[in-house]
């Protein structure tokens, strides 16, 4: 299946993530992120991410110019492990449907795939939060919302992980 990569090669134009909130009815996430002023308390572990206007991949961020990419000017590396991190926030009480938002996009090839992360302050482990996020992406911005009630009260980072691996193709 060629779902967009270029000339056979093994990667695509990756994931892209744009208008990040925490939804809680009116409340709205601390630092809600449009990546128009940039990383702000974000950061890429691995690098990759980038921060900027797409020039390939999708045509433009989807609110207003900038969003975070994984390659905001071509493909990803077919060799990639990397997560986009928030900064630490506390999720809202269970009664106040706590839950990421963001819209996203997104272009892997087979054996790549993303989730939605989180991790609780004093620990070093990153838990899957999101169902998979793989390869048969439609090429256009769609919501992804990830519930959060189960941390309620807690201390936590959220990250968009990314695996891209090479099969030698």
């Amino acid at each position: 299946i060629d779902n967009g990569a270029q000339g056979g090669l093994d990667n695509g134009y990756g994931w892209y993530i744009d208008d990040v909130n925490l939804k809680t009815g009116p409340l709205e996430f601390p630092n809600s992120q449009q990546w128009e002023s940039g990383w702000g308390d974000w950061y890429a572990d691995n690098g990759t991410w980038e921060i900027g206007v797409p020039t390939e991949g999708p045509d433009s961020a989807y609110s207003p110019d900038k969003c975070a990419g994984t390659n905001l000017t071509g493909l990803y590396t077919p060799t990639t492990v990397t997560r986009l991190v928030s900064p630490y926030f506390i999720v809202p009480a269970v009664t106040e449907n706590p839950r990421i938002e963001c819209m996203h996009w997104q272009n892997f090839e087979s054996a790549d795939y993303g989730y939605v992360q989180i991790k609780e302050k004093g620990t070093s482990e990153w838990t899957n939060i999101s169902e998979q996020i793989a390869y048969d992406g439609s090429n256009v911005w769609s919501k992804l919302q990830v519930m959060l009630s189960e941390y309620a009260g807690k201390e936590v980072q959220i990250a968009f992980y990314f695996y891209a691996i090479d099969n030698g193709a």
